[in-house]
């Protein structure tokens, strides 16, 4: 069957854990939600914070990962984690984005992003 591009789906929130962030956790839900450090609310509103070693700031700055929805106040989760992994967060009312960048990590990887070998043919991925 042809796609009728009426089978879109929301992302309503994203958890970072593992070796990266001390085993800690991190959960950014949708603006209707939290943000939790290790099951703890954090920045209720914007400000910084540390979880473990990711270092986190919540605020209205930051490019859209999706422009369609540049008409609302901007609420952007910017966490900052070690070996140069960046992600940015753009909570909206009942779903959000994100845009995760890194370098390719040692040993590989691999995920729904890819992994980062250059050659898309052979990335995990949802179809």
């Amino acid at each position: 069957a042809a796609n009728d591009k009426t089978d879109y789906s929301s992302m309503t929130s994203i958890i970072i854990s593992g070796p990266i962030i001390g085993n800690s956790k991190i959960e950014v839900q949708d603006a209707a939600g939290k943000m939790l450090c290790d099951g703890n609310e954090i920045l209720p509103g914007f400000g910084s914070t540390y979880c473990s070693s990711a270092k986190i700031d919540y605020d209205g700055q930051g490019e859209l990962v999706d422009a369609a929805m540049s008409f609302l106040p901007h609420k952007v989760v910017h966490m900052t984690l070690p070996d140069g992994v960046t992600i940015q967060v753009n909570r909206w009312p009942n779903f959000m984005n994100a845009l995760i960048k890194m370098h390719p990590q040692e040993g590989g990887q691999d995920g729904v992003c890819g992994n980062l070998n250059g050659n898309a043919a052979d990335d995990t991925g949802i179809e």
